[in-house]
Order: C-alpha cells, then structure tokens, then sequence
C-alpha cells in the first residue's frame, strides 16, 4: 500500500565497437571545444610534468646544464666515493 513495487533492472543496450568508439570521438571533439585548445594544452603539459618519474626529472635538468659544471659534480663525487673507501 504505501510501498511500491521493485522495478526491474533494465539491461544496458549493447553498442557495437564502432558506435562505442564514434560516441567517444563525439564526446571528446565536444570537451575540446568547451576546454578550448589553449587550456586543453596547458592542463596536457601540468600532467605530463606530474606524470614524469624522479630520474626522468633529474635527467631533464642535467641534459638543461652546463656539460663543464655536469662534468666537475661528477668528478667531485667520484672524488668523494674514493675517500670513503
């Protein structure tokens, strides 16, 4: 009386991979013109930035260094290395 009846759950339809993959397409031509390119590029270069690992990182900012101030860290820290032992 003051309860209904429990619906049936409806099966989801069933697209095939074409359409799957064209509702996609549309989907995100739609979020690109709504974000707009300029920020669609920016927000892809803040990700890829936090996606790099450490040593990818590292490597980054020593290929953007001096050869000659790389060169002399590491002929100190082998220096280093060799007093210690």
């Amino acid at each position: 009386m003051f309860w209904s009846k429990k619906k049936k759950p409806q099966e989801p339809v069933k697209l095939d991979r074409e359409a799957l993959k064209a509702e996609a397409m549309a989907n995100a031509r739609k979020a690109r013109a709504e974000i707009g390119e300029e920020n669609l590029q920016r927000l892809a270069k803040v990700l890829g930035e936090q996606m790099k690992s450490e040593g990818l990182k590292a490597r980054d900012k020593i290929y953007a260094m001096d050869k000659g101030h790389v060169a002399d860290n590491i002929k100190l820290i082998i220096r280093e290395d060799k007093e210690k032992t």
